[in-house]
């Protein structure tokens, strides 16, 4: 078939393939039965007039620098054409974001999962945690999670849950990554196994308290959720008192504790803080 030939589907309007000059600057490449450009290609964009070109009509522009998009599409009609650049961003999308990089992967949880590190302890024994801080607004959100098999809790009320040697507290709260805390919730997502299940929380001053310590004794020890028996899978339980900038989180065995290793048990601790 010449490039002049027609081309024609089953119920479609005949497609004309041609290669002529419609405009200053403009061949057609491709046109409707209805005469009008479907596919131009050229070094001069139509100008916001001309009939000569289809709705959708792509123009395809050769004359652009390397790395700079060069296809238009007819928004207009065919009675009056109006070609914008397929690649343009509306005002309101992203070009006109003015947040940093740094704002920006606040909203990525991945890029801040070392926002708060345990103790070594942790981190060497517990089966798995995570720590992800998001800020939205004025508001920051921190999820800590630990499954704690393969920590172990003494049969001692108030003792600290953990290892033999090594720091075991599950994270320092400070302003500068959590906000000043208004709201504070733990879940048990699988119910604490071997180890004691009557598991409280608590915050201090001492970083590097370790299993069997009396976490009551510690300097600066405020009680702040206090599970008032074993933990279940209910939902989410608020805590009674916010923790304090500065202090360090710890796992307290609680009244009904028993010794053990833990063979399963995970936590969600969500933390919210206002920035400061």
């Amino acid at each position: 078939m010449s490039l002049q030939g027609k081309v024609a589907n089953r119920g479609m309007p005949a497609i004309s393939l041609i290669g002529t000059t419609i405009a200053t600057g403009v061949t057609a490449l491709l046109k409707d039965a209805d005469g009008n450009a479907l596919l131009a290609t050229g070094t001069t964009v139509p100008v916001d007039t001309g009939a000569l070109y289809a709705k959708g009509c792509l123009f395809i522009d050769t004359d652009v620098v390397t790395g700079t998009s060069g296809l238009y599409e007819n928004k207009g009609t065919a009675a009056s054409c109006v070609f914008e650049l397929i690649s343009t961003v509306a005002v309101g999308d992203i070009t006109d974001l003015t947040a940093s990089i740094a704002e920006v992967n606040q909203l990525d949880s991945s890029a801040n999962i070392a926002a708060m590190t345990p103790g070594a302890q942790i981190t060497a024994t517990a089966e798995a945690y995570k720590a992800s801080t998001i800020r939205v607004g004025n508001v920051i959100t921190t999820e800590i999670y630990i499954d704690v098999t393969g920590l172990s809790s003494i049969a001692d009320d108030g003792d600290v849950i953990g290892f033999s040697t090594g720091a075991a507290h599950i994270g320092q709260v400070t302003t500068a990554v959590n906000g000043l805390i208004f709201s504070a919730k733990v879940a048990c997502v699988e119910v604490p196994a071997t180890g004691t299940p009557d598991i409280n929380i608590a915050s201090a001053t001492p970083s590097d308290a370790k299993l069997d310590d009396d976490g009551t004794g510690l300097t600066g020890y405020i009680l702040d959720f206090d599970s008032g028996g074993n933990l279940a899978i209910d939902g989410e339980e608020e805590f009674s008192t916010m923790p304090i900038a500065n202090k360090y989180l710890y796992l307290l065995s609680g009244a009904g504790s028993g010794a053990g290793t833990y063979t399963a048990g995970k936590l969600v601790i969500t933390l919210k803080g206002l920035v400061v």
